[in-house]
């Protein structure tokens, strides 16, 4: 039996705003010194090389003579590209580049003006005098790389996009506790664990807190966009080839994210609160790798957050690393009761003490501040101290307390943070309510007045109401209805969810018995088919996605 009712309780998501056929400039935080030259190929070739739209660079080089007279040159990696010669005169070279451009703008999804080897000045005039320039239906898109979060100078008429540069990720932690992921555990492994976590317990309690701080939810999709990658900027300025096809594993797919924040092709995922029910994400993230849909913003609550943490800190490797975690997670619910802190040790025991601002996969672990009585959004703060935020289930676990207000589970204010996920920057949104609903309640009615008294008076059947009412509570708070730009996954009913939340410890059955249920797969293959038509070609003038 299907369960499905529906609510109110997400407004359906708003327009996507016209993305293309679009200008495309980089610029740079003052004292970057990035090669925005190469980088600028670099992202070009990544849009053309995922999704197949037409993109040309025009590059704006000095006046004196070249052999790079082509109109246009139809190289090798996947993109066209045409030099413009301009003179120095400012206001002559504004005019020659709006020419320029009025004669390619038909034919092309996505135009990249790389004007890198003039200073800096002048690709600031350009993008001033550009905004009042009249160029047709095509939207101005302007990049802004900065390393320190600088928001961007005010530009009017374009589209902003801040990116983030990340330092280089540091993945020791994960080296170092090798020895945690074994599937065999010996006596020894269990003392050696007892002892990592009482260790960095004390850490814990008798240094200073670590204190996670969240901010209230966005009124609106947050402008300007903004994106986190992780670029090595001295190897790319060192490097004499400026193919996509000679970069290591890790900056493609820095680049392929990139590209999808600056088209609007984001995927965001929506975690529900569940306990152990949560494995069902695990489940999610696991096919949408398996299928190749991208997974660029993670928004959870609860055990939502937990997950979303171990695949946006490690990946596809995080999940396996979750499932194998099953034991581990179950005591740390059952010492949560007496301090949630452990929470916070034990993922950064497998994660690392990684800042959620160091991820190139956006985090964000929903929590409930009841000194202001809403649903805040945990930004500033290691992974796990957010974690442990985010999962403080009122009455079962302690709080957690910090100078900024006293956090609790963000399940009781946002089960699945939909609107978060989509206000932050995703295209398509894909939701898992992993906590299934009761079955309903068959009521035999009383014969007598007297029978009808004892059903009354009948503890076991106040309890059953309690248990049922709560189920449902908690599961109408992930209720969303489907969109062209949302998928959603609602697991059919389950006997008692409610006292099951706490097996953790049935990691692998849960996630096997996830993807064998047929909503599930209705489920992935709608995503499929979601992304896929988020990911078609784009050629030229006449559209919006």
């Amino acid at each position: 039996m299907k369960h499905s009712h529906k609510s109110t309780f997400y407004p359906a998501p708003s327009a996507p705003e016209k993305s293309y056929p679009a200008l495309v400039i980089l610029e740079e935080q003052r004292g970057l010194s990035a090669p925005l030259g190469t980088i600028t190929s670099l992202l070009a070739q990544a849009i053309a090389a995922d999704f197949g739209d037409g993109v040309i660079i025009v590059h704006i080089v000095d006046a004196e003579p070249t052999s790079r007279r082509d109109p246009v040159i139809r190289g090798t990696r996947g993109i066209d590209e045409v030099w413009l010669n301009a003179p120095a005169e400012l206001a002559e070279t504004f005019h020659l580049v709006v020419s320029k451009l009025a004669s390619l703008g038909d034919r092309y999804a996505y135009m990249f003006l790389d004007a890198s080897l003039r200073p800096p000045d002048f690709t600031r005039f350009l993008i001033a005098r550009l905004a009042t320039a009249d160029l047709g239906a095509m939207v101005l898109r302007l990049v802004f790389l900065t390393k320190d979060h600088t928001p961007p100078h005010f530009s009017p008429g374009w589209s902003v996009l801040r990116t983030d540069l990340l330092p280089r990720r540091n993945k020791d932690h994960f080296i170092r506790n090798e020895r945690h992921g074994r599937d065999n555990w010996g006596p020894r492994d269990y003392i050696n664990e007892a002892r990592d976590l009482t260790s960095g317990l004390y850490a814990r309690l008798g240094g200073a807190a670590i204190e996670p701080q969240g901010e209230p939810y966005p009124c609106a999709r947050v402008k300007p966009e903004w994106c986190r990658v992780r670029l090595d900027l001295s190897a790319l300025a060192s490097s004499k080839s400026h193919d996509l096809s000679d970069l290591t594993d890790n900056a493609r797919e820095t680049f392929s994210r990139w590209g999808r924040a600056l088209t609007r092709r984001r995927v965001g995922i929506a975690l529900g609160g569940s306990g152990s029910w949560g494995y069902a994400h695990v489940a999610l993230m696991q096919e949408l790798c398996k299928h190749k849909v991208p997974i660029d913003l993670v928004g959870g609550s609860s055990s939502g957050s937990l997950m979303g943490a171990y695949y946006a800190v490690l990946g596809r490797d995080g999940l396996d690393l979750a499932i194998r975690r099953g034991q581990r997670f179950a005591r740390m619910a059952l010492m949560s009761t007496i301090t949630t802190t452990i929470i916070d040790v034990a993922a950064d025991a497998d994660l690392g003490p990684v800042l959620l601002e160091d991820l190139e996969v956006i985090l964000l672990p929903v929590a409930t501040n009841l000194s202001y009585a809403r649903a805040e959004v945990i930004t500033r703060s290691t992974v796990g101290s957010a974690v442990r935020a985010s999962s403080s289930a009122p009455g079962v676990f302690a709080s957690t307390i910090t100078r900024a207000g006293l956090y609790v589970d963000g399940a009781i204010t946002d089960n699945v943070p939909v609107v978060l996920v989509e206000r932050m920057g995703a295209d398509l949104l894909l939701a898992c309510n992993s906590l299934p609903p009761p079955p309903s309640v068959h009521v035999d009615m009383p014969a007598t007045a007297l029978q009808d008294f004892v059903a009354e008076f009948h503890p076991w059947n106040r309890i059953r109401d309690l248990a049922v009412s709560f189920s449902l509570m908690f599961h109408d708070f992930g209720e969303c209805e489907d969109a062209a730009t949302r998928v959603i996954y609602s697991p059919p009913p389950q006997l008692s969810p409610l006292f099951r939340t706490l097996e953790f410890q049935r990691a692998t059955e849960i996630v096997d018995h996830v993807k064998g249920e047929e909503q599930f797969q209705e489920m992935i293959q709608k995503s499929m088919e979601a992304w896929s038509n988020l990911a078609r070609a784009r050629h030229g003038r006449g559209g919006q996605h």
